[in-house]
């Protein structure tokens, strides 16, 4: 019997990890890594959350991309994003309950406080 590889692409790792970033490296790691890629193809984020069909996901992915403008997504892909992320608010990640967090109104969630220090500063985040 032979094996074969899977192999995915980019905007699909990114969705894996934006998926589960709390059961693989955490928030920190994500950012981290997030930052390191140049550009992603939006109509293949939209073809893989389409097939996800996980609301949760769709408002992470929309919320963690809007702050790397070298990703080169459109705002027709935030809108998009905020259009199918469903009525729900929700915590980031599990364990968030019990930190201290703010909520933000435009994507349904409820974010660690010092995420923006982080994300807008290029500053240390423990989490």
């Amino acid at each position: 019997m032979q094996k074969t590889i899977r192999v995915t692409d980019l905007e699909r790792s990114v969705l894996d990890n934006i998926k589960d970033f709390d059961k693989i490296g955490g928030l920190e790691e994500l950012l981290r890594c997030l930052e390191m890629i140049t550009v992603l193809d939006e109509s293949r984020l939209i073809e893989y959350l389409e097939k996800y069909k996980n609301q949760f996901l769709v408002q992470k992915t929309g919320y963690l991309l809007s702050f790397y403008p070298q990703l080169k997504l459109s705002n027709a892909f935030f809108d998009y994003c905020k259009k199918n992320m469903g009525k729900s608010s929700r915590y980031l990640y599990h364990d968030l309950k019990e930190e201290k967090n703010i909520f933000l109104k435009e994507w349904n969630l409820c974010i660690p406080e010092d995420i923006m220090e982080f994300l807008n500063e290029g500053g240390e985040l423990s989490v």
